[in-house]
């Protein structure tokens, strides 16, 4: 018989070594399948119940297993070499120990347990199975005490914390589990492209609040277009619902559609009614029909009240679960019809649809005398998920007597040339009460920037962040642009002071 040795690391790299012996017993105790000649059939052993095992490539650090061997003091026994790998058995008889045993093992030691496979160890044919003990219980063991000590060594905390509760079967949640259909919902979904321009992509939910008459819809067309001959989109994927609108302005779009081959829905005409949509999203992704489908609500009033919380919820689910079957949703929806002091627009109704849904922008018209017979919106972001700007700016032609034809081709995405400007006025008018209460600082004697900024947020009850964000945006030598400047003082200080005569002067009391 052929007799192999094995050698273990300790204290000194090499405590020698042991003789393997033929045991018998270990082909029930491992669930090792034998024929006639009780030669093992099966090619690994099912690691049983109350064995541990730890494994060590040759290619692999071996430190991590040295170090837990020598802290658990318990010399193995049973150690044999199977496909490049030495395999250390050690007995574990109370269950909850195997747990204990996982804690303390270091990260790069391998620890494998019950119901592991286990390859047999590298033998002649005649000694297939060969270990160094004639019976598994006189394999090593390793009791509490054993891994107690070793978490001391290793300075590991001990106790362990509690084991997780174990897993709860038989719940009816389980049927409705998509645990292991990660690669059927990747089929199912849809990379999230820039659709129509990068203010509305694929595969998710989008929400643009603009004031009326502002151009939403007339965009929202125009890139619907772009995005047909483009070859984004099929035409006949694409339904737009047009809930507000005229005899006249359905016809209109009507007619823009048909020559997509995009279908155009209208409450009250071919027996829809806005309430059905909601139904009808959801039948759409649990029938697995969403993939691909574009569809355009114009506008959101008609299928939920943005003030009731519970309605907006429902409408917003009915969205979600259309989504995330592969569709893709726009919705066109109304800001509040008063503007905030700053001239800066805000969605309407409650916060949940912006919550709920994927992307969601204000539109707001970027007035200008430079922009004769031409309106430009700006879009800002107030979410996205994605890596889309933050303010992106769309063109149209206000000219008279133009068709919708050319009002939906004179739609263009506008440049950073010509609305460079018109951003920095309209940032700047958004800044005014923090510009103002800066200005009054620095006239008072308060500035340095810290103290700017603690003065003017307990003031205006804003973030300190903000102000200095307002005082940085505004220092300069530009006097188009520029409010202050500042000199490097004493300690490196920086002082503030305003750029024009005019604004030193303290404002008249009258």
């Amino acid at each position: 018989m052929t007799r192999s040795k094995y050698n273990l690391a300790g204290d000194d790299g090499d405590l020698g070594h042991l003789e393997p012996h033929d045991i018998a017993p270990f082909t029930e105790a491992f669930s090792i399948v034998t024929a006639a000649d009780g030669r093992p059939v099966n090619t690994t052993i099912v690691l049983p119940d109350d064995f541990a095992v730890y494994r060590c490539a040759e290619a692999e650090d071996k430190q991590p297993l040295i170090n837990i061997l020598r802290a658990l003091g318990v010399m193995p026994n049973c150690v044999f070499d199977a496909e490049g790998a030495k395999y250390y058995v050690y007995r574990v008889p109370q269950s909850g120990d195997r747990d204990k045993l996982k804690y303390i093992t270091p990260q790069g030691a391998e620890l494998l347990v019950c119901g592991a496979d286990i390859p047999l160890p590298d033998s002649d044919a005649g000694d297939a199975f060969q270990l160094v003990v004639n019976s598994p219980e006189k394999v090593a063991t390793i009791e509490s005490g054993n891994m107690e000590d070793a978490a001391r060594e290793l300075g590991v905390a001990w106790p362990p914390p509690p084991a997780p509760h174990p897993v709860v079967k038989g719940l009816r949640l389980e049927k409705h589990s998509l645990q292991g259909k990660a690669d059927e919902m990747a089929k199912q979904a849809v990379a999230a492209r820039p659709l129509l321009g990068q203010v509305c992509l694929s595969g998710q939910s989008t929400v643009w609040y603009a004031p009326p008459n502002s151009g939403k819809t007339l965009i929202g067309l125009a890139l619907t277009i772009r995005a047909v001959h483009e070859e984004r989109i099929h035409g006949g994927n694409i339904y737009y619902v047009n809930a507000d609108d005229n005899s006249s302005g359905i016809a209109e779009k009507l007619r823009v559609f048909d020559e997509l081959g995009g279908h155009t829905l209208v409450p009250g005409f071919n027996g829809f009614n806005a309430r059905d949509l909601r139904p009808l999203l959801i039948e759409m992704a649990q029938k697995d029909k969403a993939r691909g489908l574009f569809i355009i609500l114009d506008t959101v009033k008609a299928f939920a009240s943005l003030m009731d919380k519970s309605d907006v919820s429902n409408f917003a689910d009915a969205c979600r679960q259309f989504v995330a079957r592969g569709g893709t949703i726009l919705i066109f929806a109304h800001t509040n019809k008063n503007a905030t002091a700053d001239g800066s627009l805000k969605y309407a109704g409650t916060t949940d649809l912006v919550e709920q849904l994927d992307a969601a922008y204000i539109i707001t018209p970027m007035e200008s005398e430079e922009t004769i017979n031409q309106k430009i919106v700006r879009f800002k972001s107030e979410k996205r998920r994605g890596d889309e700007p933050d303010v992106t700016a769309y063109t149209y032609s206000t000219e008279n007597g133009l068709t919708y034809d050319q009002l939906l081709a004179s739609v263009e995405e506008a440049s950073f040339e010509k609305t460079g400007e018109l951003e920095r006025k309209f940032e700047e008018r958004s800044d005014a009460e923090l510009i103002e209460a800066i200005k009054t600082c620095i006239r008072e004697g308060i500035n340095t920037k810290m103290k700017i900024a603690s003065t003017v947020s307990k003031r205006c009850k804003t973030s300190g962040k903000g102000v200095i964000r307002v005082i940085e945006r505004y220092t300069g030598d530009d006097p188009a642009r520029h409010h202050w400047t500042f000199a490097i003082k004493d300690r490196g200080k920086h002082v503030f002071d305003l750029r024009s005569a005019e604004d030193t002067e303290v404002p008249s009391a009258e």
